[in-house]
């Protein structure tokens, strides 16, 4: 069984490679964005494969992140990570805790990205059906043609 010295080295190895993936998220939500925008189907449904690869690994590095944090010995979460940042030596508790910040911080910016693209989706969805509503086809039939 590892030690907890090994168990905090691979939490922040993690937090490490998850701040990586956050930004190449943000890039990504951006360029889905722009696919939106631009109407591009083909494109998109390349973009959401891997896009959808990058949700699925961030999703299993956090599980990681939560099992490290209660085999470490703290709460898998907020209240956790501030226990072990105090336990820790304050050389190494200063630059996990802007890790942290700045993993948090990317959180809540691609979350709101996001929700910014599904907001964009449904205002799409809702102007085709508006669209399809007011065909020439969808008339000629209400007037029993």
């Amino acid at each position: 069984m590892a030690g907890k010295k090994e168990l905090l080295q691979a939490l922040i190895r993690g937090i490490r490679r998850d701040l990586a993936d956050y930004a190449r998220l943000q890039e990504l939500l951006t360029a889905q964005r722009q696919l939106m925008l631009g109407r591009d189907n083909d494109g998109l449904v390349e973009h959401n494969r891997v896009q959808d690869q990058l949700v699925a690994q961030l999703a299993q590095s956090a599980s990681q992140r939560s099992q490290l944090l209660q085999r470490i010995g703290v709460t898998a979460d907020a209240a956790g990570v501030e226990k072990l940042l105090k336990a820790m030596p304050a050389s190494v508790a200063g630059q996990v805790q802007t890790m942290w910040q700045r993993l948090m911080a990317l959180g809540a910016e691609c979350q709101a990205a996001n929700e910014q693209n599904g907001r964009l989706l449904v205002r799409q969805q809702e102007l085709i059906r508006d669209l399809l509503q007011q065909s020439p086809s969808s008339q000629t039939s209400s007037l029993g043609y």
